[in-house]
């Protein structure tokens, strides 16, 4: 009976390591290679993100190219987590294996060869000397009893012994095979790990690209003056008056001397929005020299 327990339970530790070690191929050569595939490199990126096109067109074709490597990475990203928690939850798997159901057969075959074989040898002696007494002290029907009870008790020693046999010679490949897993689905995970790495940076590289994108597009307002009267003061900051400035003075000065001869003037005022100080508008107003 403990001889068919311990065998069906090293034939289910058969069947769990094959399953654990078929997934593990199965997300080494699907999952992590399909990831190192379709991670674009930071030539790809440049060359997709680096651009001078400023028009409306340009910057939503940029959006657009963006928001698709941001998305495949982000994809990419969770299978990578998924296949890493995949991988964790079968090296918990074959670890329980190795820490807790390998370790149990063991103290059951101690068990049986520290235990339960001497109960059986001491059971057969005590039968053969039953079986030695004078006939008066015993009975045919007693002695078949006896001489049944010593065969079947050398046989499970017999068969004990086997099995204990066996499974030394068969624990520590047992226990081999697992570390072998166990290094395997280390592997993955270091890999994986790695590869999130790698895809966290490439995002924020991307982004990094996108945003200096974006801001050299992001220009001020050119309108020199706005809806409700307001100069632009970076226009003015900006502007290239040379060849003009001449032009204008002169024809200012013209302006005034006209504006003399009526006994007039010209003068500007300076309006600030004090509630913020910052919005500015200006005022031409004609006003007598008297």
């Amino acid at each position: 009976m403990a001889t068919k327990q311990i065998q069906n339970l090293l034939n289910r530790i058969d069947r769990e390591m094959y399953s654990i070690k078929s997934k593990v191929k199965k997300e080494q050569d699907k999952n992590v290679g399909k990831i190192k595939e379709k991670i674009p490199t930071k030539e790809k990126i440049k060359r997709q993100l680096i651009s001078n096109a400023c028009s409306v067109s340009a910057q939503k074709k940029m959006s657009q190219i963006y928001n698709k490597l941001h998305n495949n990475l982000d994809r990419l990203e969770q299978i990578a987590e998924k296949g890493k928690k995949s991988v964790s939850g079968l090296l918990a798997k074959i670890n329980k294996i190795k820490d807790i159901i390998l370790p149990k057969i063991q103290k059951i075959i101690d068990f049986l060869k520290e235990v339960i074989i001497p109960i059986l040898i001491i059971a057969i002696i005590i039968a053969e000397i039953i079986l030695s007494l004078p006939a008066r002290y015993t009975t045919g029907r007693i002695i078949k009893f006896l001489s049944d009870k010593i065969d079947k008790a050398k046989q499970e020693i017999k068969e004990f012994l086997n099995l204990a046999k066996s499974i030394v010679k068969a624990l520590p490949l047992y226990i081999a095979a697992a570390l072998l897993v166990i290094a395997a689905i280390a592997a993955i995970i270091l890999i994986l790990s790695g590869l999130l790495a790698f895809i966290k940076k490439m995002k924020a590289f991307l982004e990094y690209l996108y945003l200096k994108y974006v801001k050299k597009c992001t220009i001020p307002d050119q309108t020199p003056i706005d809806s409700e009267g307001n100069i632009n003061e970076n226009t003015l900051l900006d502007a290239d008056l040379s060849g003009i400035v001449d032009t204008m003075t002169t024809l200012y000065n013209d302006l005034l001397e006209d504006l003399k001869e009526e006994g007039k003037t010209k003068i500007i005022e300076r309006l600030i929005d004090t509630k913020f100080d910052f919005r500015t508008s200006y005022e031409v107003k004609t006003v007598s020299i008297l």
